[in-house]
């Protein structure tokens, strides 16, 4: 689940409040799924600049559509002092939400793994159905109301992209750090150099250390 906070705003004319609601990532998958993985170098032309290598994943998701139903508002119109209360629901129109994600992959720093680089969100238009006492009040300031949610959604949206990005991070450094320190003791021991026969027999407790006393009576 995906939660969205709390959504406020707050004008001259009138307050607004739309609580904290969540969303189901299983209901919040794209129509299809564009990815890109980009490799080039930076050459330095001059002596003090060093060649830079990168990496760079590109993900599109398109089309993801945002149901969302009965969400708890409240409302205050300042001029004659009104005050409403009531429920909204909110569905995106046509292409819905669309999110453009530039990250940069690092395969060899130990450090990290994957960087948010750039991310773009856009969100098409939205139907809001607004149920409370004074439902006729609200078309004065639907468009305005609108706006107010779509820019405050795909600000929360991206902030949350950030937070996933940094846990899936963490986690791909971790594996990436553990399968490079196998590899590395694996290609330590095919590298050193097998015993002799005489090397055996002076070291057995290294070889047969249940049978240390046989080969050397001296050993503890």
């Amino acid at each position: 689940m995906i939660t969205i906070p709390s959504i406020k705003a707050s004008t001259p004319k009138y307050d607004f409040k739309l609580e904290k609601f969540e969303l189901s990532v299983d209901d919040f998958l794209p129509s299809f799924v564009e990815a890109k993985l980009s490799k080039g170098i930076m050459m330095g032309i001059r002596d003090q600049i060093t060649d830079q290598k990168y990496s760079s994943i590109s993900i599109v998701l398109h089309e993801l559509h945002v149901d969302i139903l009965s969400v708890p508002f409240t409302y205050k119109l300042k001029s004659i002092a009104l005050q409403d209360c009531g429920t909204l629901d909110l569905k995106t129109q046509k292409t819905g939400v669309s999110v453009n994600l530039k990250l940069d992959y690092y395969a060899e720093d130990l450090e990290k793994t994957i960087e948010i680089a750039n991310s773009d969100i856009f969100m098409d238009k939205i139907k809001l159905k607004i149920k409370g006492r004074h439902g006729a009040l609200y078309w004065l300031f639907n468009s305005a109301l609108k706006n107010m949610i779509r820019s405050r959604f795909t600000t929360i949206f991206k902030v949350k992209i950030q937070e996933y990005v940094a846990k899936a991070d963490k986690i791909v450094t971790a594996r990436k750090v553990q399968y490079k320190r196998s590899n590395a003791a694996v290609s330590k021991e095919r590298s050193s150099p097998t015993p002799t026969l005489t090397e055996k027999i002076s070291t057995p407790h290294e070889i047969f250390p249940w049978e240390t006393n046989i080969f050397d009576l001296t050993y503890v």
